[in-house]
C-alpha cells in the first residue's frame, strides 16, 4: 500500500492502523532530518513529535499529487528551524540572566534601583494583563525562579514552548512599558525580574501587618495596622499570589479576606 492510500485510509477512518504504518516509514527519517537542522537530542525528539502532530491536523489538506515523504521532510525542517531559534534566543536569554547577576553588587545596586523605581509601579498591572499562558510562564519562571523542568511539568508542555511563551510574555511587557515611556531591553526586564520580584526576606513589621485567621475558621479576617510599609509589603504577597493563581487581585481578595465591620468605613 501507497503512502496515497494509507493516508486515505485515515482520512476514512481506520486511523490508528495507517497511522502507525505511516510512522513506521518515516519516523526515522523525520528524526534524523530534525536533528541535522536542530542540533540537539531533545529538540529533535520534540520536533519529529510535532511533524506527525501536523500531519494529524493537515492531512485532510495535502494536495492528492503531493509526495509525502517531501512533506514531511519540509515540515521537520521548517520546525526544526524554528526550534532552533527559538532555543538559541533562549540561551542568549539565561546568558543575560546570569551576567547579570555576576555583576558587582554595588554598582548593579546603583544603576539597577533606579531603573526599577520606574518599572516598579506598573509591573504588576502589566503581567496581570498577559495571556494567560505568557503570565503563567512569566510568573513561574522569572517571579517564582523555578527550572525550566519544573515549569514546563507543572504547565503541561514542552521547554521549547515555555521558552516560547516567555520570550513572548518578556516582549509583550516590554513592549507595554515603552508606551508608558519606560523604556528597557527585554533582558534587562527579565534580570530585574528575577532580583526584584521577591525579597530573599520580609521586614519585621510585615510579619506583623495582618491577623491571619486559623486554618479551620470558617471566616477570614485581616486586619491591618497603621504602617505604610508594611500593608505595601503583604499587597505584594497577595499580589505575586494572585497571579501565580492567574486571578485578578480583586477576585482574590474578596475570596480570601472578610473584613470586620467596624472597620469598614
Amino acid at each position: 500500500m501507497n503512502d496515497r492510500e494509507l493516508l486515505d485510509q485515515y482520512l476514512n477512518g481506520e486511523r490508528e492502523a495507517a497511522f502507525e504504518e505511516l510512522v513506521r516509514r518515516y519516523h526515522r527519517m523525520v528524526y534524523a532530518t530534525a536533528l541535522r537542522v536542530a542540533i540537539d537530542r531533545q529538540l529533535a525528539e520534540d520536533v519529529s513529535q510535532n511533524v506527525f502532530l501536523t500531519l494529524c491536523r493537515k492531512a485532510a489538506t495535502i494536495p492528492t499529487r503531493t509526495v509525502l515523504s517531501g512533506w514531511l521532510f519540509m515540515t521537520a525542517t521548517h520546525l526544526a528551524r524554528n526550534a532552533r531559534r527559538a532555543h538559541l534566543r533562549q540561551m542568549a536569554r539565561e546568558r543575560d540572566l546570569n551576567m547579570a547577576a555576576l555583576q558587582p553588587s554595588q554598582s548593579r545596586g546603583d544603576s539597577r534601583e533606579s531603573t526599577w523605581q520606574e518599572i516598579q509601579p506598573h509591573i504588576d498591572a502589566c503581567i496581570a494583563a498577559l495571556p494567560p499562558r505568557q503570565r503563567d510562564a512569566v510568573v513561574m519562571r522569572l517571579v517564582l525562579q523555578r527550572s525550566p523542568e519544573e515549569c514546563a511539568a507543572e504547565l503541561k508542555c514542552s521547554e521549547n514552548a515555555l521558552s516560547m511563551r516567555l520570550n513572548r510574555g518578556v516582549e509583550t511587557l516590554r513592549a507595554r512599558l515603552h508606551r508608558k515611556q519606560i523604556p528597557v531591553s527585554a533582558s534587562a526586564l527579565s534580570a530585574m525580574l528575577v532580583q526584584n520580584s521577591i525579597p530573599e526576606s520580609l521586614p519585621a513589621a510585615a510579619l506583623k501587618a495582618g491577623t491571619l485567621p486559623a486554618p479551620a475558621s470558617s471566616s477570614k479576617t485581616l486586619t491591618w495596622v497603621g504602617s505604610g510599609a508594611a500593608a505595601a509589603a503583604v499587597t505584594a504577597a497577595i499580589l505575586v499570589a494572585s497571579l501565580s493563581l492567574g486571578t485578578s487581585l480583586n477576585d482574590f481578595l474578596r475570596a480570601e479576606f472578610t473584613y470586620p465591620a467596624k472597620q469598614r468605613r
